[in-house]
């Protein structure tokens, strides 16, 4: 395949907190920009790609090679990971793919690696390199055949297409060198961070029961990770109840004590290899935590076991449903835009218009 031709380059930022470089590149029609951010003190490299595409039948792939031998390329599933073979083939992945090996020129050294994790893209592969060329990880940035176009069928040389991811989008993804192994990089909460960033919300000067900094829960960063916290899909008498979920990352056996200063209590719980666990907190302080089932079912005949909880000193906050459900709550002040544009046609969800004929 051809490459895009790098036209520009500019300094963009330098100061204390972060230097960024930015690329600009082009082909046929279509160009790309590339910001290349590092932070003080970061141990990755953040890239934010704007990317103006406008070629049909073309497939643009971001390909990052890799200096390693005896690689193994492993690629994130929902709560888990899946190790692949090196050879090329096109395959899916949730949010970041690992290329691992033993360091080129660096035999019997300890294995090293690089991942790719981004926010929007879900097609990889990872090939092995010919022709001298070392092991590398592809990203598949655009595809623009026909909509619903497949070999055999030939297209009509005087008919009217749509083609596929035309236009502007906009995406990022970091650039994560490690020692060892994917686990050693903690890839899923830097996945999960990059996909839902802080956010920043304006609000009003008045009094409140908030100090100037209150954590409202923390699984103590190791290898389980809190990854949803909300409120009950069933009222109960008291209110409505507080829903933690929580996932094992490594593929490896983990305690977890998770702090949930919300709702005043402490958890601490076993997780098997990516086991998910959920437990509902009753709005109650005296009443127990209850594990439930992913639909929030509780689980009757799988008693708590390992689960210890005590209460969290300091008090407790009164925690109840963000908004009603009811249509146009999704319009409330905390509503930001997307971090990604929309696709041509599609429809915005934060409205009521959808594309033509809809």
């Amino acid at each position: 395949g051809e490459e895009m031709r790098t036209c520009a380059q500019l300094l963009a930022e330098s100061g204390p907190v972060r230097v960024i470089i930015r690329v600009t590149r082009e082909w046929g029609r279509s160009t790309m920009v590339e910001e290349f951010v590092l932070s003080h003190r970061s141990d990755a490299l953040e890239v934010r790609v704007t990317l103006d595409w406008w070629e049909q039948a073309h497939l643009l792939k971001m390909r990052f090679p890799v200096a390693v031998t005896e690689p193994e390329a492993t690629y994130e599933i929902p709560f888990g990971s899946l190790e692949r073979p090196v050879n090329g083939n096109e395959d899916p992945a949730q949010s970041w793919v690992d290329l691992a090996g033993i360091p080129a020129g660096r035999e019997g050294r300890r294995r090293a690696g690089l991942a790719v994790v981004n926010n929007a893209k879900h097609g990889f592969d990872v090939s092995p390199g010919a022709g001298g060329d070392g092991p590398s990880i592809g990203m598949t940035a655009v595809r623009s055949p026909v909509y619903s176009w497949h070999d055999p069928r030939l297209l009509d040389p005087d008919g009217f297409y749509t083609y596929q991811d035309q236009g502007v989008q906009k995406f990022r993804y970091l650039l994560v060198p490690h020692a060892g192994d994917w686990r050693e990089a903690g890839l899923m909460r830097r996945s999960a961070e990059l996909g839902s960033p802080v956010r920043a919300m304006l609000e009003s000067f008045h009094d409140g029961p908030l100090p100037d900094q209150l954590s409202f829960a923390s699984d103590g960063g190791g290898s389980v990770m809190v990854t949803a916290i909300k409120g009950s899909e069933d009222e109960s008498a008291q209110g409505v109840d507080l829903i933690v979920r929580a996932v094992e990352t490594t593929g490896r056996p983990g305690s977890a004590r998770m702090e949930l200063p919300l709702a005043g209590r402490v958890l601490e719980a076993e997780f098997s290899a990516h086991q998910i666990r959920t437990f509902s907190i009753p709005a109650s302080v005296s009443a127990p935590v209850v594990e439930t089932d992913l639909i929030e079912w509780p689980l009757e005949d799988r008693p708590n076991g390992d689960l210890r909880e005590q209460p969290l000193p300091g008090g407790r906050l009164r925690f109840d449903r963000a908004h009603s459900g009811q249509p146009g709550d999704e319009q409330a002040s905390d509503l930001i835009e997307p971090a990604e544009g929309l696709a041509p046609g599609q429809s915005d969800p934060t409205t009521d218009e959808g594309a033509p004929g809809e």
